[in-house]
């Protein structure tokens, strides 16, 4: 069966049953019905005409063993790696057809949406992406590159103004220990090291 357009979606179902007696009776049960859109048709009629259609065809043709998988990360200061399991086979304008084929939905939490799947597979031709294929992680803080400079700049500098300070302070507490070590022991020691 292939719906039209227009019936695409959830819908609400109700039956009744009732009969034609003098004393009437009926009874009723509600449930929905799904109904998903033909998504080779989708993807042919949306993709026609566009650099991606002949992709699509030929991902059709391929033998599927198993599938692709990928997982991302994004760094503080905002650029986001994806990672493939496999060796994906790199097709001509790429970055093009990756760049139309990857939504980033939310914010706080990332979710990368691979629309196009058919064009993650890989040298084999054997793994390719699932259909609906989602990453979904975590977004860290973000702060900007230079931020992060300064940040790490002033964190250095207090690292060299507490070793000089603590330093100094050692020094001047074992000067303060010696000083008090003479005075508990009195003017003999005193004299024994000259006046």
């Amino acid at each position: 069966m292939k719906p039209i357009e227009a019936v695409i979606g959830v819908h609400q179902v109700e039956v009744i049953i009732e009969d034609n007696n003098a004393n009437q009776r009926y009874s009723n049960s509600k449930f929905q019905i799904t109904v998903n859109a033909d998504i080779s048709s989708f993807y042919e009629s949306q993709l026609k005409g566009s650099i991606l259609f002949d992709d699509f065809q030929k991902s059709k043709k391929f033998q599927k063993i198993g599938n692709i998988e990928a997982r991302a990360k994004i760094s503080r200061t905002g650029r986001i790696t994806i990672t493939f399991d496999q060796n994906l086979k790199i097709l001509n304008n790429f970055l093009q057809k990756l760049q139309n084929s990857i939504d980033i939905i939310e914010w706080d939490m990332m979710v990368v949406n691979f629309k196009m799947y058919f064009l993650f597979y890989d040298v084999t031709e054997k793994l390719i992406m699932n259909e609906g294929y989602q990453i979904k992680f975590q977004i860290p803080p973000q702060i900007s590159q230079s931020l992060e400079n300064q940040i790490r700049n002033l964190g250095a500098a207090t690292s060299v103004t507490l070793k000089s300070l603590l330093g100094s302070n050692f020094i001047i507490n074992i000067l303060m220990q010696f000083i008090s070590f003479l005075s508990v022991i009195g003017h003999k020691v005193f004299r024994c090291f000259g006046e």
